[in-house]
């Protein structure tokens, strides 16, 4: 597998920028954290692009949970949920690239 180029914040504009960036920063993201620090609603389906169309390293971890909802309406559901973090496992080089996306949605 080839190294793949680190994005710079300089070159963040798509949800895909934004995603990618913030994995190689940080090295994980939860649908919550992208919905409230990028708006990005659909986060699994960026994670699919990624993985699939860009072939970056990316696995899944589900994270069982207690809905705080549960416990003021304990007949609504069974108290507990599921969500999705996502670890990036990619080894990147440090050159810049820029419009990195651009070849594979023109």
């Amino acid at each position: 597998m080839s190294k793949k180029p680190k994005i710079l914040a300089t070159n963040v504009s798509t949800q895909l920028d934004k995603v990618l960036w913030h994995l190689q920063k940080y090295g994980t993201l939860t649908t919550w954290e992208a919905f409230n620090t990028y708006r990005i609603m659909r986060l699994g389906s960026v994670i699919d692009i990624l993985r699939n169309k860009l072939k970056y390293n990316i696995e899944t971890e589900n994270i069982q949970h207690t809905l705080a909802s549960d416990y003021l309406f304990p007949n609504a559901r069974n108290g507990k949920g599921t969500h999705a973090k996502y670890h990036y496992k990619e080894v990147h080089d440090t050159t810049e690239q820029k419009n990195m996306f651009d070849k594979f949605f023109s």
